[in-house]
């Protein structure tokens, strides 16, 4: 696949892992987290994105959910200043690990991304008063009461946490159980929302 030469070319340039057009520079740096907040883009505002069927016999035969790689349509990134934000713990398959570079080929339970998730209230008319915006994969999905919020940036600042800015993207279970029998969950979103907005108890999640 050529797209996958040109990434394995730049993350040895750059000197970091990844996979499925998302990079990772390490716990510490924020590159991961700021390839997983992508949307879906603005000249898609009546339509959604549509998970592509890789064919079972191909290299790549599979691509988890939060990669944008993962879909047809356009796309756009969330705005974040650089040096603007604290960046939350997630557990990429780069980080578990021992390879420099993984492969777009790469499948199976090395590809979900382990974090932490937690409930949340969203308005979308609070939204046009600044206070969160979020950007559903598919038209109304915030009418999908099983999603959760996976927080990856909270904006720096003297404001108090809760009115801080929590850079997100948005989760659902699916109906698959891991190895485990526990609940996969798949992403379906990004955004951002104040704290205040965001429950403190959390879980965690795998996120295929």
């Amino acid at each position: 696949m050529a797209i996958d030469g040109l990434q394995r070319r730049l993350l040895r340039t750059m000197n970091a892992n990844g996979g499925f057009g998302v990079i990772n520079e390490g716990e510490t740096r924020g590159l991961l987290r700021r390839s997983l907040l992508w949307r879906r883009g603005s000249d898609m505002e009546t339509k959604g994105l549509s998970r592509i069927k890789f064919p079972t016999d191909r290299v790549i035969s599979a691509v988890p959910s939060w990669p944008w790689m993962a879909y047809t349509g356009g796309i756009d990134y969330l705005k974040l200043d650089f040096g603007g934000f604290e960046w939350e713990h997630i557990g990429s398959p780069w980080s578990r690990s021992s390879d420099n570079v993984s492969r777009t080929e790469d499948r199976g339970p090395s590809m979900a991304l382990i974090a932490e998730a937690r409930g949340y209230e969203y308005d979308p008319k609070a939204a046009l008063q600044h206070k969160g915006l979020l950007f559903f994969d598919n038209p109304g999905g915030s009418e999908q009461p099983q999603t959760m919020c996976v927080v990856l940036g909270i904006e720096k600042g003297i404001k108090i946490l809760r009115d801080k800015m929590h850079y997100l993207i948005i989760v659902k279970p699916t109906k698959a159980l891991d190895r485990d029998g526990k609940k996969i969950y798949e992403r379906v979103g990004a955004g951002y929302l104040p704290g205040k907005c965001i429950a403190p108890s959390v879980f965690k999640v795998a996120i295929y």
